[in-house]
């Protein structure tokens, strides 16, 4: 009693300990063997359970219940014979129980004895009548036989018996497509479809058959008819589509489809959030960034606890530049999310974009905190850097910029935008200079930094050099910034090179927005920092 109540009470080892003492009692207690062997099945010791259970049946082999459980624990060493033993002798005592049958023939179907199980299906059959589970596995016994006339016979003859059953039918014509009799396998499709015009998993299967015929644009059809059908799962259908995809890469009609097919899913299944996500990360893969983002905002507004959806909405928003966005979309993400160290980044990344300096610090650094991967804390270091220099905090912001080089010396970014921090203060421009000669070791003719290189000599009075530099800068790529020309334009002006640096801020001008004092300096012609 003590042990079947630690069992109810789910104490499965202090269960055991008190089996085992009855059994200490009294060594022939077959019913603790028995109590005791379940116990083991709890705790995965299969083989242990076996061996109490085959000792119980020993001590009171007139008991169904022990044979039933050694029967099922042979099946699970994969003892099939013993376990078909059990059930010959279990059919012989009770020639009316029908599950004995049933569970005898599957023992011995799994055991490869197909023809006895056949035997025993044929007389649980006559007696009974036709059995849509018999025949089904009949079906099954004559297909590993190679009798496949014998295995049609079997579906036909449940097709007679439910003729409205169009599982039936669908089973009937898979065997035919598996057999290449492509003519009856479709006669049995219209058959299930003219019984159920609407039955979503028949136009799919249909859709299957065309496909492997290949008839792609009836297979494409009824591939839709089944994507507007409620009753197929949206799982199923995304399976498919994903199908789709490999071949939309490559295939503009594919291409074309598959966006046919994800408009009649979401219209399928209006409020089911897969058939959003699954259309966002396709407009994704082709990088239509504003109707992804509008398929995950739709998400959004009826799930807001599936952080993969809230990443891929923030990702879109930095991605487009839309920094308003990526502020406040990343600031409620992390309502949900507040361990996610990602979104700290990305709502510091806003937040210093919308000029919020002192809140995209406090962001930084809690993320900071929380993240244990190198890459992303260079990340994190680079924006407190930057957060800092925008707030006019130009100690913390070379601290910063001081900790991200420690971690990675060859960072170009953070080369190339601590120089020009530098610069623009006129501070530490040895230092500076040193950075921006490397970024520009580390890569060639980049406009940006050639330009940060230019503008460091300039700070140093180094204007010859400076002038080669920019105009190097100029030469590859650096001729549709208004700012770089501008600061040629300074160069020249320094240089004592008045009326061509006026020409070159004109030029400036011309080409866009310059610094805050381009239209000063072209109506003035004087310098202005």
């Amino acid at each position: 009693m003590e042990g079947n109540k630690q069992k109810m009470l789910g104490n499965y080892a202090e269960a055991i300990a008190y089996y085992a003492k009855c059994l200490q009692i009294n060594e022939k207690s077959a019913a603790t063997m028995y109590e005791l062997a379940n116990m083991y099945i709890l705790q995965g010791d299969i083989s242990t359970a076996l061996i109490l259970t085959q000792e119980a049946v020993k001590v009171n082999p007139d008991n169904i219940w022990y044979k039933l459980l050694l029967a099922a624990l042979y099946q699970q060493k994969n003892m099939l014979s013993k376990s078909a033993g059990i059930y010959k002798e279990l059919v012989k005592e009770h020639p009316y129980n029908i599950e004995y049958k049933l569970e005898y023939a599957s023992i011995l179907s799994l055991n490869n004895k197909l023809k006895e199980a056949l035997k025993i299906y044929d007389d649980i059959e006559l007696k009974y009548g036709v059995i849509d589970e018999i025949s089904l596995e009949k079906e099954k016994i004559y297909m590993k036989l190679g009798e496949k006339e014998k295995a049609y016979e079997e579906l036909n003859k449940l097709i007679i018996e439910y003729p409205l059953e169009v599982r039936f039918y669908g089973l009937l014509a898979e065997i035919y497509v598996s057999n290449e009799e492509y003519d009856k396998a479709l006669a049995t499709y219209n058959k299930l479809l003219k019984i159920d015009p609407d039955n979503g998993l028949g136009h799919l299967s249909l859709s299957e058959f065309y496909r492997i015929t290949n008839d792609f644009d009836k297979s494409f059809e009824e591939i839709k008819i089944a994507f507007a059908s409620p009753d197929v799962k949206i799982d199923i259908k995304i399976k498919m589509i994903l199908l789709y995809y490999s071949s939309s890469r490559v295939n503009v009609e594919v291409s074309k489809q598959t966006y046919e097919l994800l408009a009649i899913l979401e219209e399928t299944h209006p409020d089911d959030p897969k058939s959003l996500a699954v259309y966002g990360d396709f407009l994704i893969s082709d990088e239509k960034w504003e109707e992804a983002r509008e398929k995950y905002r739709k998400v959004i507004e009826n799930t807001k606890n599936n952080y993969l959806i809230w990443e891929q909405l923030i990702f879109i928003d930095n991605q487009l530049n839309d920094f308003k966005a990526l502020y406040y979309e990343s600031k409620e993400a992390l309502e949900y999310f507040p361990n996610q160290v990602n979104l700290y980044l990305f709502n510091g990344i806003g937040a210093i974009k919308q000029k919020k300096f002192d809140e995209a610090i406090e962001k930084l650094k809690t993320g900071l905190g929380l993240t244990v991967n190198k890459k992303l804390e260079v990340q994190f270091y680079i924006y407190l850097a930057e957060a800092y220099f925008k707030n006019k905090n130009n100690e913390e912001s070379d601290k910063y910029f001081d900790k991200a080089l420690e971690l990675e010396q060859d960072n170009l970014y953070i080369l190339n935008n601590y120089s020009y921090y530098l610069s623009l203060r006129s501070e530490k421009l040895n230092k500076a200079l040193e950075m921006t000669k490397k970024c520009n070791e580390l890569t060639v003719n980049n406009a940006t930094y050639l330009d940060t290189y230019a503008w460091v000599l300039y700070k140093m009075q180094n204007y010859e050099e400076a002038l080669t530099i920019i105009e190097k800068a100029i030469e590859h790529g650096g001729g549709g910034s208004a700012v770089i020309i501008e600061h040629k334009g300074d160069i020249l002006y320094k240089s004592g090179k008045i009326k061509k640096a006026v020409e070159i801020w004109k030029k400036a001008k011309e080409t866009g927005k310059g610094s805050e004092f381009l239209d000063k300096k072209v109506d003035e012609e004087k310098m202005y920092e």
